[in-house]
């Protein structure tokens, strides 16, 4: 692959966003992703915490807002083509409106009354962007008068106050994350201070986006401790604090979620009544669950929150807290013995019992038998081992997992058990690795086995196939821009698969990184097994090279690394990478 450092636009940043109903009150959306795909996501204002909604459909979105009529509005970068779009808020999936007309679209925000303002590199310089608006039939953005002002550049986060003040954040004017007020008639950008959560003590930490709640709370994300070049690699995940906008002081410190918050944006209900989502949304017949549930009800004085279904008990919701500000209820159910099945979500004002909200169907209560999702892959060849993932529901941490034919069975070891969060039900994974050397060929039973229950395992008949051995062959693709940003990361994608049917271990060799280059190559944690190998530049046959030693790829399944790098001064490269396979 050619490349060439340039003083236009070619960086990626990750999204990250979130909550999974169109019409939701003071609910916290972001973006999640890199310059080939992204994700909407719900996001906890509490703890940070990320649920994926679904993947957008478009590259490298960068920013984004709610209009007050609950449109979701993005703007992509780059790779995106500086595209105007919007997302659907139950689906995640993007809907382009039009280009821009500028190279990159790096914030957006929208006012109270409707106005759309965008942050965009206009390409005639590294330093040359500024404020534009949008016109939200076409696309098409407007400079509002120039530049942010001298010296103001990478203004990467835009928001508007429920005042109707526009506020944006900029890593690279002074070296350190900075909060500005901006004129939107001039576009003139003024300094309001460093963003320092002590005084005197910048915050070491690289700025994505700001957003306000209607509460007048300002909210920003950045990249979590793991640092910059893991959040580009979608490596750990990203820190929610709170900021106040008078002094760019921090106030607090949220917490760390599990993707990265490259955009972020509030919406507000269309109304004031109902029960919009409860979190989780389903829950097992044993114990009891904690759940926190989203409204639009004016609740001053308390609540009473219960689950409801036609011939059966109420299940009343114990103790409960009420925080009108958020129009937020927690609250805990005891849900043993309960009706399997769906039942209504009701919240009643406690000093009135006219004002009711339903959210119908909303939980359900389900079987906490152990249960297994799926597993990948679903076969495997008979002269090695292979590495599966399962996936499945009310699983011990000591779980074992075997395959069984016949009289015969095959017991995985090791088996490494991995809980999902249990605010948003998510399955456990286990992550299992069968010796298959000369086993019959065809179908076997999966089975797992909590020893809290041995008597009731789990069983999928059928659910693994073993085929004669065919030898391990690795394959690798590599993807990326021509041009890259001199001072900003690059993202460059290489995609690895094992066309075997047994395990493969790989070494990944990447050349034509020059050394003034910062780099790093990230591998996320195997999903089905092994290790995630660190990178060292060396020496080889063929000259200088970043190596990267033993790289599990389980058979038919795709492994990603992400290859950073940022360019200090122009220059010409040209990247190849190989993928050598391990005894």
């Amino acid at each position: 692959m050619y490349s060439r450092t340039c003083a236009g636009v070619a960086a990626l940043l990750t999204l990250v966003m979130a909550s999974p109903a169109a019409s939701q009150d003071d609910v916290l959306y972001g973006l999640y992703g890199d310059a080939y795909f992204g994700s909407l996501l719900l996001v906890s204002r509490d703890t940070g915490a990320t649920l994926e909604i679904g993947e957008t459909g478009v590259s490298e979105p960068l920013g984004m807002d709610c209009a007050p009529d609950g449109t979701l509005w993005g703007g992509l970068g780059f790779m995106g083509a500086g595209q105007i779009v919007t997302f659907d808020p139950t689906t995640g999936a993007a809907t382009v409106v039009g280009p821009s007309g500028f190279l990159e679209v790096r914030a957006l925000a929208v006012a109270p009354g409707g106005v759309i303002y965008v942050s965009v590199s206009t390409g005639t310089g590294d330093t040359a962007d500024g404020l534009a608006t949008v016109d939200p039939a076409t696309g098409a953005a407007t400079l509002v008068g120039g530049l942010y002002g001298p010296g103001v550049t990478g203004m990467v986060g835009l928001a508007v106050s429920p005042a109707g003040v526009l506020y944006g954040v900029s890593n690279e004017s002074l070296g350190s994350p900075a909060l500005y007020s901006i004129d939107t008639v001039t576009g003139a950008a003024t300094l309001v201070g460093l963003i320092e959560d002590g005084p005197g003590n910048p915050l070491d930490a690289e700025m994505f986006d700001i957003a306000f709640a209607s509460d007048g709370t300002l909210y920003a994300s950045t990249a979590s401790s793991s640092g910059y070049f893991s959040a580009f690699a979608g490596v750990g995940g990203s820190d929610l604090w709170t900021i106040d906008p008078a002094t760019a002081l921090v106030t607090a410190f949220v917490g760390t979620g599990d993707h990265i918050a490259n955009a972020l944006g509030f919406c507000r209900a269309a109304s004031t009544t109902g029960v919009f989502a409860i979190l989780p949304e389903r829950a097992g017949d044993e114990g009891s669950v904690d759940a926190v549930i989203f409204h639009g009800l004016t609740l001053p004085a308390g609540a009473e929150v219960v689950l409801r279904r036609t011939g059966e008990p109420d299940i009343v919701g114990a103790p409960v807290l009420v925080e009108p500000a958020l129009h937020r209820i927690t609250t805990t159910f005891d849900l043993t013995g309960s009706a399997l099945g769906p039942w209504d979500v009701v919240v009643t004002d406690a000093t009135d019992p006219g004002n009711v909200g339903v959210l119908p169907d909303g939980f359900t209560v389900e079987d906490a038998s152990l249960s297994i999702v799926d597993i990948v892959p679903e076969t495997g060849g008979n002269d090695g081992s292979v590495t599966a993932v399962l996936r499945a529901w009310y699983v011990d941490a000591d779980a074992t997992v075997k395959l069984v034919r016949g009289g015969e069975e095959i017991v995985a070891s090791p088996v490494e058990v991995a809980f999902g969060n249990p605010l948003f039900a998510e399955p456990a994974t286990l992550t299992a690795t069968f010796d298959l050397r000369d086993r019959a060929v065809g179908g076997w039973d999966v089975v797992v086995t909590n020893p809290s229950a041995p008597g009731s395992p789990a069983v999928v008949p059928g659910g693994f196939v073993i085929a004669a051995g065919v030898p391990p062959e690795v394959s690798l693709s590599l993807a990326g821009p021509a041009l890259i940003r001199i001072g900003r990361p690059t993202l460059y994608r290489l995609t690895m698969r094992n066309e075997g049917n047994v395990d493969a271990t790989a070494v990944l060799i990447v050349y034509g990184v020059p050394e003034e280059f910062v780099w790093r190559v990230s591998v996320p944690p195997a999903p089905f097994g092994g290790i995630t190998p660190n990178a060292q530049r060396t020496e080889t046959t063929e000259g200088p090279a970043i190596v990267l030693p033993s790289i599990a790829l389980s058979p038919g399944v795709e492994r990603r690394a992400t290859l950073e790098v940022e360019a200090p001064a122009e220059t010409d490269f040209q990247i190849r990478a190989v993928l050598v396979q391990g005894p």
